[in-house]
């Protein structure tokens, strides 16, 4: 509560404005400072370099007109993804510089790391390696890591060859700042530290066997796009095998060449398979109630959607009126009455579920180099909105001035399985994308 209240300004939150990279380190930054001295902890993940990528025309120019624009019909050019990725570095630096002259630098740990590979492999360099976000081949999961604490000596250019992951950050941190796991936790930390290798770069390292899913699915299904990964071999999609230090870029599949490595990954995820119960781990749920904060958002990117296609995530679709639907997994932490409001536009907008923002410019901020415009939303006309929670449906009508549905219910203590949308005369339904 005390963070919403920073960002809230006569009860309303605060507008922000500029790009999205520079207001999240600034935000970061200010953090830190109230902090005062007393150990800090921040995460900050930046929505740059995703699509889109509006930029200011002169941070694109830096790279000039000769860079081709992408060839799917989209309006895309590595110029405007080069100055995101730069927008990315500018902020590093004044995190970096704000750190040295709050006297921070010397003894914070500063852990960089990125989430996939790139979303294009499209005239950018690649390093050779084979598939892009979303693959199981190394383009789609290998990434840069950096860790930077001169207080303990990590301040020097050096790499460390040996085969580590996004698990071991955890035990890492842990180990670092000297903290104890927990005695009895539900699931044990998978990764190990870093330590002995930040300290030597040949320090003994176990060749263990690491895993990759992406399936993007409730239920995950055994062996569906994964890969199997050790220091010299990757086992991909159970019967691909690739020798990654003779083949980095995983052209040539050797699986026929060497049965008994296959054999012997295959065993790897065999108890992999038994450690995550068979890939029925639990559904990701949105904690409500708990008392932490006074208000949680749902939107349309969240949805277990009815339909595969289309995807309804953006900004553009939510404009546009894309029409998919979906279900929201929540955990209810207390028992108790909830107020629940239903929109077809964000709150920020103030603007009618029946109407539709008019044509809007960004100013100066461009793709391509012209100035983006995001058209007049797609406005629907409806007459009802509905519920569905707890197993109970609730619906209410809708005047064209209402921005939004308010419902107020009672609900038990537990999981529970969301569902809102909209009614039009016909009966047709409409998403309730907030």
């Amino acid at each position: 509560d005390k963070m919403n209240d920073h960002y809230m300004r006569n009860g309303k939150w605060e507008p922000f404005s500029g790009f999205s990279a520079d207001v999240f380190f600034d935000e970061g930054m200010k953090f830190i400072a109230r902090q005062e001295g007393k150990p800090f902890f921040v995460y900050l993940a930046t929505n740059a370099p995703h699509w889109p990528w509006h930029v200011r025309k002169e941070w694109r120019d830096a790279y000039g007109d000769s860079l081709k624009e992408h060839d799917r019909g989209r309006k895309r050019s590595l110029a405007d993804f080069y100055a995101t990725v730069t927008r990315i570095d500018h902020n590093i630096g004044r995190l970096r510089a704000f750190l040295e002259d709050e006297g921070l630098a010397e003894n914070t740990i500063l852990l960089f790391l990125t989430d996939n590979g790139t979303a294009g492999s499209w005239g950018v360099y690649y390093a050779g390696m084979r598939g892009i976000k979303g693959s199981v081949y190394d383009g789609g999961h290998r990434v840069p890591c950096f860790l930077h604490w001169p207080a303990k000596g990590f301040d020097e250019g050096r790499d460390i060859e040996a085969l580590t992951a996004h698990i071991d950050v955890l035990p890492t941190l842990v180990d670092l700042c000297g903290l104890k796991a927990p005695a009895k936790a539900r699931h044990p930390m998978s990764g190990q530290s870093w330590g002995p290798l930040l300290k030597r770069s040949d320090a003994a390292w176990p060749d263990r066997a690491l895993f990759v899913h992406c399936q993007n699915a409730e239920r995950y299904e055994k062996w569906r796009n994964s890969a199997v990964i050790t220091r010299q071999w990757r086992l991909v999609n159970r019967d691909e095998l690739y020798d990654i230090k003779a083949d980095p870029g995983q052209e040539v599949d050797v699986a026929g060449e060497h049965p008994e490595v296959v054999a012997a990954l295959r065993q790897e995820y065999e108890r992999y398979w038994q450690e995550i119960k068979g890939g029925n781990t639990p559904m990701p749920r949105a904690v409500v109630g708990s008392g932490k904060i006074k208000t949680t958002w749902l939107v349309s990117d969240a949805w277990l959607p009815r339909s595969p296609k289309p995807l309804v995530w953006n900004q553009p679709h939510v404009n546009g009126g894309l029409r998919n639907f979906g279900t929201w997994s929540v955990t209810i932490a207390r028992k108790g009455g909830y107020a629940i409001e239903l929109r077809r536009w964000p709150r920020e907008l103030d603007c009618a579920i029946s109407a539709a923002p008019p044509v809007r410019s960004g100013g100066d901020i461009c793709l391509s180099g012209e100035p983006v415009i995001l058209p007049r939303g797609e406005s629907i006309a409806v007459s009802s909105a509905v519920l569905k929670i707890g197993g109970e449906t609730h619906e209410k009508p809708v005047s064209s001035a209402d921005t939004h549905v308010r419902f107020e219910v009672d609900l038990a203590r537990g999981d529970a399985d969301v569902e809102a949308y909209f009614l039009d005369d016909a009966g047709e339904q409409h998403p309730a994308y907030y």
